[in-house]
């Protein structure tokens, strides 16, 4: 495990990180031949995102998947900024000359864009950094899949082709049933279409997956063992209300930071201790639901598509 400064030096400021200089070419020297005598290729991954693929107030799944894929001849670049929307993803995009070199793009955003539409307070939040020009924008989701559209066409265009995937959008919350997971579902049922209907691109099921595992987890019953009572049957706590207020989502995720980096605990026990399951914040992944990701990423780079996930 890295020390904080190992993890802030491994980081690197998103101009630098989405230049051209650090999307080179992908493929090994002849220096480096493999058992055949042949040249090594490696294939390149940029992972475009939020502050889910960043990984740093939620699970790095972008470094767990490099480390699985080791000696896959992968070669993972971490493109997540905290507080993206679509639409900061789109202009940041925009200002970039010159091709992307990679083979694959794995794209995870929308989060704070339903944040964005379902609460004032996380729109001015989304606003905050934004030209003036840019103030009067709307957040929904017809604008959320017009700025996708163009996020996948462009980075199809800077790629020459590279194969894209979207990660759906997770649950907000984890009160599958709240209005606010109608909106994730809503979003993720139109990025769908789009994604694979429109594009001919890979649509990854991540939120779909988490909704079931909430639907699991929540709905089915203690087992007696677990439990200090002598009721063989006693339901799962109501999963915690979700309250769409900055600030109060802030008092979870900035201690959360400080319990995973400085105290070394994990996002599953910080999880734990707010009676949470798959979130340590309500928000950002723990350790249980970043696994899910790395399994849809490593079952969509190496095994046939239609091969059911066995993990």
């Amino acid at each position: 495990m890295m020390s904080p400064e190992e993890e802030s030096s491994r980081r690197k400021d998103i101009t630098e990180v989405n230049s051209m200089e650090e999307l080179p070419t992908i493929t090994r020297s002849n220096e480096s031949p493999d058992s055949n005598g042949n040249p090594n290729i490696v294939k390149r991954v940029a992972c475009f995102g939020d502050g889910l693929t960043e990984g740093t107030m939620s699970f790095d799944w972008v470094e767990r998947i490099e480390q699985r894929l080791l000696y896959q001849h992968y070669e993972f670049i971490n493109c997540g900024v905290n507080g993206y929307t679509a639409f900061h993803l789109l202009e940041k995009l925009k200002r970039e000359k010159g091709n992307f070199k990679v083979d694959h793009i794995m794209l995870q955003i929308g989060t704070n864009d339903i944040l964005a539409a379902y609460s004032a307070d996380f729109l001015r939040e989304a606003k905050a950094d934004l030209p003036k020009l840019y103030q009067t924008r709307r957040f929904d989701k017809e604008s959320f899949i017009s700025t996708l559209a163009e996020i996948i066409q462009i980075l199809k265009e800077k790629t020459g082709g590279a194969k894209i995937a979207f990660l759906s959008i997770p649950p907000i919350g984890e009160d599958v049933k709240s209005t606010v997971n109608e909106k994730v579902r809503e979003y993720n049922e139109a990025a769908q279409v789009l994604v694979e209907e429109k594009f001919y691109e890979n649509y990854l099921p991540l939120g779909e997956k988490l909704t079931e595992l909430l639907e699991k987890h929540y709905g089915s019953k203690l087992n007696p063992s677990d439990i200090v009572s002598d009721s063989p049957e006693v339901p799962r706590p109501k999963p915690p209300p979700f309250e769409a207020v900055f600030w109060k989502v802030a008092l979870d995720t900035y201690p959360g930071v400080i319990q995973r980096f400085i105290l070394r605990r994990s996002w599953n026990k910080i999880s734990a201790g707010r009676g949470l399951y798959i979130t340590n914040d309500q928000i950002h992944l723990n350790e249980r639901a970043g696994i899910i990701v790395v399994n849809l990423v490593e079952q969509y780079l190496i095994k046939p598509k239609n091969e059911p996930n066995q993990e």
